[in-house]
């Protein structure tokens, strides 16, 4: 499968649905590029991504890995 690029709303519908109201309009819009696309992204990998683009969005830019480690 050739890479597919999704709106975050997407992500988080399918995997974090609680989170949806949380997460501003701007913010779902994001674009992400998923290597081998939705079908085969998974639920762990789904969730990170959330997290990072969470990071991002709140202004840690290139240090939101940072804020997402456990």
């Amino acid at each position: 499968m050739e890479m597919e690029t999704v709106r975050l709303s997407r992500i988080v519908k399918k995997f974090t649905p609680e989170l949806y109201p949380t997460l501003k309009p701007q913010e779902l819009e994001t674009p992400i590029v998923l290597r081998y696309g939705l079908d085969q992204l998974e639920e762990e990998d789904a969730v990170e991504i959330v997290q990072h683009s969470i990071c991002v969005a709140i202004g840690l830019g290139r240090h939101a890995g940072a804020c997402c480690r456990h």
